[in-house]
């Protein structure tokens, strides 16, 4: 507690030195001279400086995903991101199981340009299912504790998906692709620049009849609408960008989706659809001065509504089962995030900002009515120069939430990244994170779950990494990888606890996590066109005093890729494989710990151009080239006749064929 307090104490103090110096440079700017803003704005460029101060930063560029040939986003993180586990539970357009440096799923915030978009009423389902490939200009992956800047939920890391970029002059693209399940997409984007002004629209719609996600022998005939699991997902995305003078701009952005998607079930199910709309618009004025002073100002808001139709089949064939009938489940965040920074003469550099966040939602699936929380923030990193250390970048700071529920958190953070010479470095990593309670665990009140506590805390995590990374040119070829270990610990774990009657509660416990292990990532390219990357993770993810992997949690995984562009760029191939080892995961009833994993899949791509500089491009993909049949999860169900229990294995993608074609409009 002593401890807390003075963290709190040492962050006041802190914010208060910022503000001070942040309000002179305002009473000063008249004596300063107009600089050019080049490139994004300052929040968009946050993960390049994170990187640069010691933290480890993945990037999936657009050519990479373009190049793979995924549709949506969580085949492109499954095959394409090293030391991220993504597993899609029933192909595209559908929820997945994430681990990031052996963290459980709502160990990981997803956001998009900066802003998060978890799911506030079940932390642990990500926005994977109703977002196109289409619109990303990348996908960033920051690992480890990303509390400092982000707060709740990047426990283990952040992805952060971008959005298309601006265009200097006028481009544009309209693609159409097929695929033999059943498949169908048609999308599209263009941009353009006029004076001070710059827009960037993109859309998409992709739907499929899908695949049967159950073997036979798990698919019972109450399931008709069992044997398939179809989607539909129309996706439309725009930003625009005024520039005021060489030095502030304002952007506006606005994204929606639109989706209709098949919950597939092994047994009494005639059909259940999550028809989904998802909105989120964000205005970010962006403003920097010649001394080094500077600072952004974002509002936004986020609404995610769903309705929930289930239908069950019955004994009588003419009959079916109402159990949801567009019950609405959904959430609306709102807030503004100011963030400044102030560079002195000598290089040290103080960041600074505060963050206030609005949340309502409700859930008539699970019985949570309608309710609101608020969570305010203030964070500070002082980023040191010192003449000692010329060759070493170091950031040290703190941030103090606090929410209207799950209490006060402050946490800590510190980083450094050494060159060593040669191309070679060493940076480290050491801090606190945290995850506040979800809705879910707040509010629910439905008798077939979990009790909802409103008294809970936050989970509590402290982070360390230490990697040993470098770069070079060998023989023509341009080479970069890293070495890195990892150890987190978690407190003040949330579970679900049964009373004496048997009802179970979700509480604090004394329980602790703890995760420790080792990520390797290279990649390399070559000025012939070849290309790759490797990446492996090793994690051991186990509670206190158990000696077993949590359940979801692989303990080992490994992606691999290997590419190359041809000569004139008429012709080109990409070839993606994962391995993913052993899982386990409990299920209820008196089946146990089962296991699973334990498979690979590959994907081959290839691209062909009538001529150099064709606007017309072919492109065809072979996914789950193998063939492998495998499990992405399990779960359970009761048969029919007996109610017997037994294990279901969610089914991967079988494979399939898809062909796209390109046209370049500009």
């Amino acid at each position: 507690m002593q401890y807390r307090k003075g963290m709190r104490a040492v962050a006041a103090g802190a914010l208060l030195g910022a503000f001070a110096t942040a309000t002179w440079a305002a009473d000063h700017v008249e004596q300063l001279e107009a600089v050019e803003v080049r490139g994004e704005p300052a929040e968009r460029q946050l993960s390049e400086e994170l990187a640069d101060y010691g933290n480890r930063v993945e990037i999936v560029e657009r050519e990479r995903i373009s190049a793979s040939g995924a549709v949506d986003i969580a085949q492109a993180l499954q095959m394409l991101a090293p030391g991220l586990h993504l597993a899609p539970k029933h192909g595209r357009f559908d929820y997945a199981d994430i681990s990031l440096q052996g963290s459980r799923n709502a160990d990981v915030l997803f956001l998009i340009d900066g802003v998060r978009v978890n799911n506030r009423l079940f932390a642990g389902t990500s926005p994977l299912d109703t977002l196109s490939t289409n619109m990303v200009e990348r996908i960033e992956i920051l690992k480890g504790g990303q509390s400092l800047f982000y707060g709740t939920q990047a426990v283990a890391g952040v992805v952060n998906i971008v959005t298309r970029e601006f265009a200097e002059a006028a481009e544009g693209e309209l693609a159409l692709g097929a695929g033999d399940l059943g498949e169908q997409q048609l999308e599209g984007w263009v941009a353009d620049a006029a004076g001070n002004s710059r827009f960037v629209l993109s859309g998409s719609h992709a739907r499929g009849d899908g695949y049967q996600p159950y073997r036979d022998a798990h698919l019972e005939s109450s399931a008709e609408r069992g044997r398939e699991r179809g989607y539909e997902v129309t996706s439309l995305a725009g930003r625009a960008q005024r520039s005021f003078g060489d030095n502030a701009r304002l952007t506006g952005s606005y994204v929606r989706t639109e989706a209709a998607l098949d919950f597939a079930r092994p047994t009494d199910n005639f059909s259940t659809i999550n028809d989904r709309d998802q909105q989120l618009a964000t205005l970010n004025w962006d403003h920097r001065f010649d001394n080094g002073f500077s600072y952004f100002l974002k509002a936004y808001w986020h609404r995610w509504d769903t309705e929930y139709t289930r239908l069950y089949t019955t004994e009588d064939p003419d009959r079916l089962e109402v159990v949801n009938d567009r019950d609405p489940w959904g959430f609306d965040d709102y807030g503004l995030n100011v963030m400044g920074r102030y560079r002195f003469n000598g290089g040290s550099e103080w960041v600074f900002g505060v963050d206030g966040q609005r949340y309502s939602g409700q859930d008539a699936v699970v019985n949570i009515s309608t309710q609101s929380e608020t969570v305010y923030a203030a964070f500070l990193q002082f980023r040191p120069r010192l003449a000692l250390l010329p060759h070493t970048a170091l950031a040290v700071g703190a941030r103090h939430s606090r929410a209207d529920l799950g209490g006060s958190n402050t946490i800590w953070d510190a980083t450094a990244r050494h060159a060593l010479g040669g191309g070679h470095y060493l940076r480290a990593k050491a801090g606190s994170a945290f995850r506040l309670p979800d809705a879910y665990q707040l509010y629910a009140r439905d008798p077939d779950h979990t009790r909802g506590n409103e008294n809970l805390d936050g989970e509590q995590s402290l982070n360390f990494e230490l990697g040993y990374g470098g770069s070079a040119a060998l023989a023509g070829a341009y080479l970069s990888w890293e070495l890195m270990a990892f150890h987190r610990r978690i407190e003040d774990l949330i579970a679900s606890v049964p009373d004496e009657s048997g009802r179970s509660t979700f509480v604090n416990t004394d329980e602790r996590v703890r995760s420790q292990g080792a990520d390797i990532v290279g990649r390399w390219s070559t000025g012939s066109g070849w290309r790759g990357h490797l990446g492996a993770t090793v994690a051991r993810a186990r509670e206190r005093g158990s000696s077993e992997q949590i359940d979801g949690i692989p303990r080992f995984f490994a992606k691999a890729s290997l590419g190359r562009d041809h000569a004139g760029g008429r012709w080109g191939w990409t070839l993606a494989a994962v391995h993913v080892g052993r899982t386990n995961d409990t299920l209820p009833d008196g089946l146990g710990r089962q296991r699973y994993g334990n498979h690979e899949i590959v994907d081959l791509s290839t691209y062909w151009q009538p001529t150099a500089g064709s606007p017309h491009r072919f492109q065809l993909r072979l996914e789950n080239a193998l063939d492998a049949t495998y499990a992405s999860g399990i779960t359970s169900a009761e048969r029919d006749v007996d109610d017997t229990p037994y294990r279901v294995d969610n089914l991967g993608m079988p494979r399939n064929i898809q062909l796209r074609y390109r046209y370049r409009l500009l």
